[in-house]
């Protein structure tokens, strides 16, 4: 066989440009030590690239996939989903949408990837094949926890508020004041120096899916903050090790989950955020294209 080409594509459009810019950089910094993988975008995927004919050639689109995939191509395509996913009811319109889009464009594709085990038996019966593929992590372009950072604030939070967020977080910041820092306008190492001075790192889904936000994950294993957020399926983290898991939100009484919050503030959350660091940073852009994506395309050549 032939050596393999690797063509991980990425958004060209903003908003999704700008929220993957980080993993975008941290592939292109991967991809110029791995030698056999390239970054592009997906501004230039029209049915004319040549790439499409060549049967050595795998096309990886992460978030955003072209209008029209030709159906004569010579390739491996493979979708690299980063979304949340939930059986219908379990999710807000726009995500319940995307979900709903990419099911309807599964058959397409040789091989979904998936950030978590619960994502991947999602996408099990909607598509060919699918595998596990941690989205990983890189100090030089996510940033590396300042552990001696004052710790100003209880609690950081960085997300749109939409879904449930509308009706917990009026309740957080009435119940901790000037303790809650809303992180808002900025991204990378400057989005994770403001959760330094914060003693946890908070995340509410927008909805009931399972998953948790894969690229919140990294921004945790970034940050000297503690990561807290509901019951769900955060893998490669551990619960009670890596994060600080809690009962989820109830719109008809938001105040217990605040409660649960103060409580949390008792724990060890610096050891909290170290043992995340020290066991997450392991998955470097490098390992996560080498031990994951890599062996999952060659199953399917």
């Amino acid at each position: 066989m032939n050596s393999v080409r690797y063509i991980y594509v990425f958004p060209s459009k903003f908003p999704s440009r700008l929220t993957f810019s980080e993993i975008e950089e941290s592939y292109r910094r991967a991809a110029a030590r791995l030698g056999s993988v390239e970054v592009q975008n997906l501004g230039s995927w029209t049915r004319k690239k040549k790439e499409w004919n060549d049967p050595n050639t795998v096309i990886l689109f992460l978030r955003e996939i072209p209008e029209v995939i030709p159906p004569d191509r010579k390739a491996k395509c493979v979708f690299h989903y980063t979304e949340s996913v939930g059986e219908p009811g379990c999710l807000i319109p726009n995500q319940q949408g995307m979900a709903d889009y990419y099911s309807s464009r599964a058959g397409e594709f040789d091989l979904f990837l998936a950030g978590t085990p619960s994502a991947v038996e999602f996408w099990r019966p909607r598509c060919r094949k699918v595998a596990l593929m941690p989205l990983g992590y890189d100090p030089e372009v996510m940033g590396v926890p300042n552990w001696t950072r004052e710790k100003t604030h209880d609690i950081g939070f960085c997300g749109t508020m939409i879904g449930r967020r509308n009706w917990v977080f009026p309740s957080i910041r009435k119940r901790f004041g000037s303790r809650y820092l809303e992180i808002g306008g900025i991204s990378g190492k400057e989005r994770n120096a403001a959760f330094d001075a914060c003693r946890i790192m908070l995340h509410v889904g927008h909805s009931n899916e399972k998953g948790f936000a894969h690229l919140r994950l990294w921004s945790a294993v970034s940050t000297s903050a503690a990561l807290v957020t509901e019951e769900r399926d955060a893998w490669p983290a551990v619960p009670r090790q890596h994060y600080v898991s809690l009962l989820p939100v109830e719109e008809e009484n938001p105040e217990t989950f605040v409660d649960q919050l103060v409580e949390t503030l008792k724990l060890p959350l610096l050891e909290i955020a170290r043992m995340m660091h020290a066991d997450l940073s392991a998955y470097t852009s490098d390992r996560c294209l080498k031990e994951f994506m890599m062996p999952a395309v060659e199953a399917i050549l």
